[in-house]
């Protein structure tokens, strides 16, 4: 297993946004990547089942994230979806979203931001300082097809501010199936952009 800075500050933003639901919850983590962040998240308390394409990765459930038929209404209380969803074709996102709202009360939801990023940080304890900037540095022009290598790894169907791809339209898509009560750029690494959502699947007395 190789691990890069990345995976760090990925695991630790999923790791806070998971600590500000609960304590010991039942999660389904749908992308099993390095293995780190399950380890983490089980390390914290909470049980957590995973679930995978692949095989070779040892997940729980071998499956794919456009089809979660096998699990039932509200099985989980959060499931995590981290830099999965684009790498399946836009055309999938809507049925993706609807699992995942289905599946359990809560989602965090990860998506890339195109391109790469220039930007600083100021940090200091006394007094109290933390306070980051970034710039991205693509090319709006370039895009994505599933054939194209990722500056994050991995191919890319779509991603945050490629043509056709604005935030807003993100946005618009998600909350057709959540209430976000939280979204926001990764501070630490800010190519992230992520998505703290409760389902309206639940908020409609579905499932209960």
């Amino acid at each position: 297993m190789t691990l890069v800075l990345s995976n760090f500050l990925n695991c630790y933003a999923q790791y806070r946004d998971i600590t500000d639901i609960g304590s010991s919850l039942k999660i389904l983590l749908v992308g099993v990547g390095t293995g780190f962040e399950p380890g983490v998240l089980r390390w914290a308390g909470h049980q957590v089942t995973t679930a995978d394409l692949d095989s070779s990765l040892e997940p729980d459930y071998v499956l794919s994230i456009d089809d979660l038929t096998i699990f039932p209404d509200f099985a989980f209380d959060v499931v995590i979806a981290s830099h999965v969803l684009e790498h399946l074709p836009w055309q999938r996102f809507d049925v993706c979203l609807a699992g995942l709202s289905r599946v359990a009360k809560r989602s965090l939801i990860y998506l890339p931001i195109a391109g790469g990023v220039w930007g600083g940080r100021i940090y200091s304890s006394a007094p109290r300082i933390d306070a980051g900037w970034s710039v991205n540095m693509s090319n709006p022009f370039r895009k994505v097809d599933g054939e194209t290598p990722s500056l994050m790894g991995g191919q890319h169907y779509w991603e945050i501010g490629r043509p056709g791809f604005p935030l807003s339209k993100i946005k618009q898509a998600i909350n057709q199936h959540f209430a976000v009560s939280r979204s926001y750029r990764n501070e630490h690494w800010p190519v992230s952009y992520n998505f703290v959502c409760e389902s309206r699947y639940v908020l409609q007395g579905n499932g209960l």
